[in-house]
């Protein structure tokens, strides 16, 4: 058997899903996802700062992510800001509708 690296299981949303993960320390400024979406699909993330909701970003400002992607860097409004403070407790929460999430890598 083979396939592609970093593709051995993926979280599928055939048409919608959401999910949030736990709140931790942010280990990096940067989130890059390894995703696919089929033609009418998207990914959007938002970040969420514990105790904070004035920080952070909206998934709903998150440009949409479109296509098949192995390390795609995540914008908001054009920007990889996270407009969080370094060292704080985050959380992503996902929406996806017709995609496969593959991973999430902080860099």
């Amino acid at each position: 058997m083979t396939w592609q690296r970093g593709r051995l299981s993926a979280l599928v949303a055939d048409e919608y899903g959401q999910f949030s993960t736990f709140y931790g320390k942010l280990p990096g400024q940067t989130l890059k996802l390894n995703l696919r979406t089929r033609r009418a699909g998207e990914v959007r993330v938002g970040v969420q700062v514990e105790d904070q909701p004035d920080e952070g970003r909206p998934h709903a400002e998150c440009d949409p992510i479109i296509g098949d992607h192995l390390g795609y860097t995540v914008t908001w409004k054009g920007s990889s800001d996270l407009k969080v403070t370094p060292g704080a407790k985050v959380r992503l929460v996902f929406r996806l509708r017709a995609a496969e999430l593959f991973g999430a890598e902080w860099v």
